[in-house]
């Protein structure tokens, strides 16, 4: 088995066997895991006679772990890592707000993307840090789940690099969070774990991370992770920034809502190995011209 399907449950008798039905479905690569909450409604025995009576003409591996109390979703999925022994994991409700058809088409779409993409372009897979993914899942500061992660990671990243990823991103965006006695053992060694291993297994490959709003800390980070680039926050003058690493964003997303002049970023960085984009993600706000000028400026520039 290559892909585990990890789905929480709580009372889902109702959707459990088309849940079932549907991950698994023509999917021989696929397995699939159960974690319910001790469900009143006796979702995990439904789920576990269901795959007793389809276990001898399916090849899939499905397992169910009953849980003794209702735990939340953030310790079944930690629960449902723990416990799995898969290369790949895809974490999906059992509501069908995830719909189960979409996970083969993730990695096709991959595949597709680097077939139809002219062969000088990247292709950029991502992937959460540790200790963000942590964040999400526990709301807390856990050393053990940022370390159990970090395997996983690699592979997610192993499996898109095989589908056509030419150049990885890692995003910690809560590393902010962290004080500075914490971030070497929740940011800084487990990236740059995650980052020696995919350097030793495919060397071609680019990668990049993005540790946001550290502030001065980056130049820490750039020493001890030593990704190929950078990806700056806004929340450090790009002056600071001492690394000899290639430099990636640092633009406030604001100036590209306002449609503002971005040319003095240019200008500090002509001399400089620079990709131009933006400190985080694009306001849904931003109007579509200005995204349009934004580009153009950069062209220009050139």
């Amino acid at each position: 088995m290559k892909i585990l399907v990890i789905s929480p449950t709580y009372n889902e008798k109702k959707n459990i066997k088309r849940l079932v039905d549907m991950v698994l479905g023509d999917n021989p690569e696929f397995g699939l895991l159960i974690v319910d909450d001790n469900s009143p409604d006796n979702t995990a025995k439904i789920a576990e006679d269901y795959f007793h009576s389809i276990k001898e003409k399916s090849s899939h591996t499905i397992n169910v772990i009953k849980r003794k109390a209702k735990n939340g979703l953030s310790s079944a999925i930690l629960n449902g890592i723990q416990e799995a022994s898969a290369n790949t994991i895809v974490v999906m409700d059992s509501d069908f707000s995830h719909p189960p058809s979409i996970i083969p088409k993730l990695i096709d779409a991959i595949k597709q993307t680097r077939q139809e993409l002219d062969s000088s372009k990247s292709l950029i897979g991502f992937a959460g840090a540790p200790y963000t993914l942590c964040k999400y899942m526990t709301q807390t500061k856990d050393q053990n789940v940022v370390d159990k992660l970090v395997p996983f990671i690699v592979e997610h990243l192993v499996q898109q690099i095989k589908a056509g990823c030419d150049t990885i991103q890692i995003f910690d965006s809560w590393a902010g969070d962290l004080t500075e006695e914490e971030l070497d053992t929740l940011c800084y060694f487990p990236t740059a774990h995650i980052v020696s291993d995919i350097r030793e297994l495919y060397p071609e490959v680019s990668i990049i991370a993005f540790p946001r709003l550290i502030g001065k800390n980056i130049n820490d980070f750039a020493n001890v992770v030593i990704p190929d680039c950078i990806n700056l926050s806004d929340d450090i003058p790009v002056e600071d920034v001492t690394t000899k690493l290639v430099l990636q964003g640092g633009i406030p997303i604001n100036e590209l809502l306002v449609n503002g002049d971005i040319t003095p970023m240019l200008q500090k960085m002509k001399d400089k190995p620079y990709v131009v984009n933006l400190a985080h993600g694009v306001n849904k706000e931003t109007p579509v011209e200005n995204v349009r000028n934004f580009v153009q400026t950069v062209k220009d520039f050139r």
